[in-house]
């Protein structure tokens, strides 16, 4: 009895051939063994094994072993970045950040998770698995001791394009709480713009809550005390 006829009185036999399943392209059936068919696989790194075929769609196999051993120093690394830091000085911080940041955004016991994860907020998938190559955006991207990750579009998930370091002011400003002004076609945040006009946030807050204009809040002076509590 060959391999389709033995699986084939067992069940409906499901045809692998050409799939791919992570780094393997099923070529064709192998054996069978127990009653499980195994299925000659190509790996991506060049290798071909025999994987079971319930292996194989339960995600359990995806590459002929290399992947193992490449996460494995992956991890090796990636301990060692966080013990000591590539120039040899603790710097578990970044290491930190990239916890923190999948935390938020897939566990749902994080205290954060509702502002992440459970508004749609992912992260991207050339960072939620690989640490290296978050630390090497990172590192090319201005990151230094201080400074936290900001998406630019709090909307939209954390990935290269939609990430910077940011102080706590500039986090602060990105809130989606935040309130931004249109002037003179820049659109800014409230505090910066009363800012740039030497006025405080709570004046031009209370200016505009009053109906005034967003020019009239922004370049009308400070009247005096007695004129101040009679603005309109």
């Amino acid at each position: 009895m060959n391999c389709t006829e033995a699986i084939t009185a067992m069940g409906k036999l499901i045809d692998l051939t050409g799939q791919r399943f992570g780094r393997l392209t099923v070529v064709g059936r192998s054996f069978v063994r127990k009653g499980q068919l195994f299925w000659t696989c190509r790996c991506d790194c060049g290798n071909i094994c025999d994987v079971q075929g319930s292996s194989l769609r339960g995600g359990r196999t995806s590459s002929c072993g290399c992947l193992h051993d490449e996460m494995a120093c992956e991890r090796l690394r990636v301990n060692d970045y966080y013990r000591h830091g590539e120039s040899g000085v603790t710097d578990a911080k970044l290491y930190r950040v990239w916890v923190n940041m999948k935390q938020r955004c897939y566990n749902p016991k994080s205290p954060e998770y509702h502002n992440y994860g459970e508004r749609g907020i992912s992260v991207c998938h050339e960072w939620v698995n690989d640490f290296t190559t978050f630390m090497h955006w990172a590192e090319e991207n201005g990151y230094r001791q201080g400074l936290s990750i900001e998406r630019i579009d709090n909307n939209a998930n954390y990935s290269p394009e939609n990430c910077r370091w940011a102080t706590s002011r500039d986090q602060s400003n990105n809130q989606r709480k935040t309130v931004f002004l249109t002037y003179n076609g820049e659109t800014k945040p409230l505090s910066f713009l009363a800012e740039e006009h030497g006025l405080t946030r709570e004046l031009v807050k209370h200016r505009l809550m009053r109906g005034w204009t967003i020019e009239r809040a922004l370049t009308e002076p400070v009247h005096s005390k007695t004129k101040s509590s009679r603005e309109s």
